[in-house]
């Protein structure tokens, strides 16, 4: 047995926790690539949850489907070679400490995800049960979040970041 949740830092739920009995499944796959300057990145990722016993009468309810993916894309305006995993190293690195007062790695970024949560049987947003009477709609039901980021990142040397993102979502 199990529970599945998705919610914001703020705690707002959007998905609440439900009982699972059974077999989880993960499956997912990724792709990056690095020319230069420039960064792509995909990634996939699927989640299944069976609900086995745990209906009216012991019956067998549909499985919860997480499904998630994002896009991104980053370029280094300053010039600086990407490599997938690897460390940006300034050109100039600002390290004080060390008396070097360049302007380190300027790297612009933007980022596209999308989760989403369905079943064809009844599902809880609001607390999980499914025997309150409060459920996502009919006999299915489906929930998510896409979320746009846009960032500026600051290498100020091979070990410092800093990090600027602003991230938009929709519920």
């Amino acid at each position: 047995p199990g529970r599945t949740t998705a919610r914001t830092s703020t705690r707002f739920t959007y998905f609440a926790a439900h009982p699972t009995r059974g077999d989880r499944t993960r499956m997912g796959a990724d792709v990056a690539w690095a020319w230069g300057p420039i960064a792509l990145v995909f990634e996939y990722a699927e989640q299944s949850n069976e609900r086995e016993n745990i209906g009216a009468g012991g019956a067998d309810l549909d499985d919860i489907v997480a499904t998630g993916w994002y896009v991104a894309a980053t370029w280094l305006i300053t010039g600086e070679a990407k490599t997938v995993g690897g460390v940006v190293a300034p050109r100039r690195n600002f390290s004080p400490f060390a008396g070097k007062f360049g302007p380190g790695a300027w790297q612009l970024g933007v980022r596209y995800a999308q989760l989403d949560f369905e079943s064809d049987d009844p599902v809880d947003f609001f607390d999980g049960s499914v025997t309150n009477g409060i459920t996502g709609g009919g006999t299915s039901a489906e929930n998510g979040v896409d979320a746009l980021t846009v960032g500026l990142n600051w290498y100020l040397n091979p070990r410092v970041r800093a990090v600027f993102n602003w991230t938009r979502y929709w519920f």
